[in-house]
C-alpha cells in the first residue's frame, strides 16, 4: 500500500491549488479515491508513477510533432533552416550582430553577402 493524502497535502506536494486538484479528480483526469461522496484522497505512489507518465507522454508528443513537421517539409522539399550561428558565420560577423540585423534593430549593410 501507500500513504495516502488528502487533497491539502497533495496539493503543497505537487505545488498545485486544490481546486484544480478536485477538477483532475472529478473530471477522472487524476488518479484518486473518493470518500465520503465528495473527499478524495490520493496515495503518493499512484501519483508519482502519474507524474512519469505525463511527462513520457509529453515528450512523445513532442518527437511525434517535430516527425510530423519534418515529414511535411520533405515532401514540400524545404530543407531545414540553418542555425542562426551558422548563418552568421557564413556572414562572417558575430551572431548577435547577424541577429540584430535581422530583427531590424540594426540597417542592413549596403553590401550583402549572397546568402542575406
Amino acid at each position: 500500500m501507500g500513504e495516502l493524502m488528502t487533497t491539502e497535502e497533495l496539493a503543497e506536494y505537487l505545488g498545485m491549488h486544490q481546486d484544480v486538484l478536485r477538477r483532475m479528480a472529478r473530471a477522472g483526469r487524476l488518479p484518486c479515491y473518493k470518500l465520503f461522496g465528495t473527499r478524495f484522497r490520493f496515495r503518493k505512489s499512484e501519483i508519482d508513477e502519474w507524474i512519469e507518465a505525463q511527462r513520457h507522454m509529453a515528450e512523445r508528443r513532442r518527437e511525434e510533432k517535430a516527425e510530423q513537421i519534418a515529414e511535411a517539409n520533405r515532401r514540400a522539399g524545404i530543407r531545414a533552416n540553418p542555425t542562426l550561428s551558422r548563418l552568421a558565420e557564413l556572414a562572417g560577423v558575430s551572431r548577435s550582430y547577424y541577429s540584430q540585423v535581422m530583427h531590424g534593430r540594426i540597417k542592413k549593410p549596403k553590401k550583402l553577402p549572397r546568402h542575406w
